[in-house]
């Protein structure tokens, strides 16, 4: 079942198919909604976070760090941080059988996202199912 967006497709279909793969090795099946005996739904959400880098113009040329006297210049850079929840409920009771989170696994670019992405998902589902979802 869909949760939360994180505002960006891509990043909620990524962590999507990211919490699919953990379940399907471990034994569970997709099915139509409504078909299954739990439901599965995953959130993401994402914020901005902020990078400011500080060039010094002293003698001798632009530097990181400040050595003289001179100019700075300050430049902000953007990028987005966010976390996927999954939510397991029992199908027929709507009660809540699991909770799982990942920080840090959602990020604006591409390749670091895939790899943050699919890290924090694994290390989320190492100890599932737990004991009461196995039997």
């Amino acid at each position: 079942m869909k949760g939360n967006s994180s505002g960006n497709a891509l990043l909620d279909q990524r962590a999507t198919e990211d919490v699919r793969q953990p379940l399907t090795s471990k034994g569970w099946a997709e099915v139509p909604e409504g078909k299954g005996r739990a439901a599965v739904v995953v959130h993401a959400a994402s914020k901005t976070q902020h990078v400011y880098e500080t060039f010094y113009d002293g003698w001798g040329g632009w530097r990181w760090r400040w050595e003289g006297i001179g100019r700075s210049t300050t430049y902000v850079q953007d990028y987005k941080v966010g976390t996927v929840v999954v939510d397991i409920f029992d199908a027929q009771t709507k009660q809540a059988i699991w909770h799982g989170f990942a920080t840090d696994a959602l990020s604006d670019n591409a390749k670091d996202n895939t790899e943050a992405t699919e890290q924090a998902i694994r290390k989320m589902f190492h100890e599932f199912p737990p004991e009461i979802l196995a039997r």
